[in-house]
């Protein structure tokens, strides 16, 4: 996935708004490079200190996970004892189309709206970092 922070999602959207570029053009806003999730979870490892390690889950999985939490696999499910406002539905599809590459999506249309490069996932990280809880001691 080609993570992209909030800030630059909204200076892109401020681009837009302003009437930067074209009428009537869909605009794929991405970070600037597609990470894997081993890669996600080696940087995590990285600044945290804490040891990340990716265990991939089929969809069936992923509901059992979601479903022991009490999440409602739909959206008109009971939300009363569900630790998070969505339906696991939609995080089961999110992995699933995260898996097949149909988000690995790079554009430059920050740069382009904005004039500036979006931050990598490294930089993001590295500034949230200090807000992290502090990996337990071994």
């Amino acid at each position: 996935m080609a993570f992209i922070s909030r800030d630059d999602v909204a200076a892109a959207a401020a681009a837009l708004i302003a009437g930067r570029g074209e009428r009537n053009r869909a605009y794929d806003v991405t970070g600037p490079a597609a990470v894997s999730w081993p890669e996600v979870a080696a940087l995590i490892t990285e600044l945290s200190g804490a040891p990340v390690e990716v265990v991939d889950l089929t969809d069936e999985q992923m509901y059992a996970m979601w479903d022991s939490l009490g999440v409602p696999r739909e959206a008109t499910g009971d939300f009363s004892r569900s630790p998070v406002p969505w339906c696991s539905d939609g995080m089961v599809s999110l992995g699933r189309e995260i898996r097949l590459g149909h988000l690995s999506t790079v554009s430059n249309v920050v740069e382009e709206l904005t004039g500036r490069k979006p931050k990598s996932l490294r930089e993001l990280m590295k500034e949230k970092a200090p807000s992290w809880p502090k990996a337990p001691a071994n």
